[in-house]
């Protein structure tokens, strides 16, 4: 219900006729970028709580008593859950509007040149980066503050010509693309969307690899020649979706899930190659190459993956971890990709990418502050001791872990076992 908001003495103006506005500004930013995005289940999401500080913060202290009727209210609806406003009453509607003029005011922090119709956002950048920069932060706000997640599969990022060119299409041409369009084309779609999904949550980068397993599948696939037909295909998938103006990450998480599970190489350089066209899929990405990387593979794409490490992408701090965790494989251990430490964002990540090196000096630098770091932290840098010598891991692991919590003492105990 929103065309786009201003500021107006603090406060948002909601300026009705949407699609002139963003045509407008379709117009001032045509050399620059969109960021298209909305909410996953965005009404059922709602955390009443949350809603219920909204509106106090709206109204001040007049209207206290009014949002405990209403957060009770909601809790009564909602069988007593915290989470939830009814969709369709018009009472709804208001709500929900509470909710997005908070997130609008973090937009306005940004820039004003956006439209919004309920929760589905056209903000305007003038460059790609400053538009990928801000979905990083956008994400990590609407989480943190509102338990929000962003669509994966209606958020884009976009020049503006190709925004311009497929959003304002006339009904006519729509049609006509539409009556062009092989009917492959759409059965493949509808498959996809159909393994998507059936695919449910990816496993954890930590989980245990079954080597025997795989040890096995491997030999039957290279009997079979399946895996080159595997890799052949892969590739020309990737080659075509990189052409394409919005890649479909539906379907490249699953070959990036599959090059990952297969441990398929031949797709390992032109990955890094195209990193940007692919950030939406860096998880999918990282993972993959953790598995498929070799000290000569990594030998082989080190002028690619050194090239990403000094894209302005990578200090995003999504997208630092998970290079940074790539960063982490022993098959660098003989590549020329170097990098420095200031270059990590995240300590935790740091000390995991010293322990690779062997980095002792690193190591020894952060021994003795580890009071004062967060749990996460310290545990890297314990685990990290392993690059020191037997004695000194032993006294130190014995000192540090007596002061630390459980994890942290049964962590102590494990490397000393390993080392023994």
């Amino acid at each position: 219900m929103v065309a786009r908001s201003l500021v107006h003495d603090g406060s948002p103006v909601l300026i009705p006729n949407c699609m002139s506005v963003t045509r407008e500004l379709a117009h001032e930013y045509s050399d620059g970028a969109v960021l298209i995005c909305d909410f996953v289940d965005f009404y059922n999401q709602i955390y009443t709580h949350r809603l219920r500080n909204v509106i106090a913060e709206a109204g001040g202290t007049t209207l206290e008593e009014y949002t405990k009727v209403v957060e009770h209210f909601l809790h009564g609806l909602n069988d007593k859950t915290s989470r939830g406003i009814p969709v369709g009453p018009a009472a709804s509607i208001v709500l929900a509007e509470v909710v997005l003029s908070d997130i609008d005011r973090k937009v306005l922090s940004h820039t004003s040149s956006f439209t919004r119709w309920v929760d589905d956002f056209r903000i305007f950048f003038q460059t790609i980066d400053e538009a990928r920069s801000f979905l990083h932060e956008f994400t990590k706000y609407l989480y943190e503050v509102h338990r929000l997640v962003l669509s994966g599969e209606k958020t884009r990022l976009l020049n503006v010509i190709d925004f311009t060119g497929r959003e304002f299409h006339d009904d006519e041409e729509t049609e006509r693309l539409k009556r062009q369009a092989k009917v492959e084309e759409v059965a493949l779609a509808e498959y996809l969307e159909e393994l998507d999904e059936r695919a449910g949550l990816y496993n954890s980068p930590e989980d245990v690899f079954d080597e025997e397993e795989y040890l096995e599948l491997q030999k039957q696939l290279y009997e079979s020649n399946r895996v080159d037909i595997l890799a052949d295909t892969y590739g020309e998938i990737l080659s075509e979706q990189i052409k394409r103006s919005t890649p479909d990450f539906v379907l490249l998480r699953r070959v990036f899930k599959n090059a990952a599970r297969y441990r398929i190489r031949a797709i390992l350089r032109a990955t890094f190659k195209h990193l940007e066209r692919l950030l939406p899929v860096v998880r999918e990405i990282a993972i993959y190459a953790r598995s498929a990387l070799t000290p000569s593979s990594a030998n082989d794409i080190a002028r690619e993956f050194s090239r990403v490490l000094n894209l302005p992408v990578f200090r995003l701090p999504y997208v630092n971890l998970w290079i940074s965790y790539i960063l982490q494989d022993d098959s660098f251990n003989s590549s020329p990709v170097d990098i420095g430490y200031a270059s990590v964002l995240s300590l935790r990540d740091q000390a995991l990418v010293a322990r690779r090196k062997g980095d002792r000096v690193w190591i020894k630098s952060h021994k003795s502050g580890l009071d004062v770091l967060g749990p996460w932290e310290r545990r890297a840098i314990l685990f990290g001791a392993s690059v020191l010598s037997r004695d000194e891991m032993n006294n130190w692991l014995t000192v540090a872990g007596a002061r630390g919590d459980a994890v942290e003492r049964a962590l102590s105990v494990y490397m000393r076992t390993i080392r023994t």
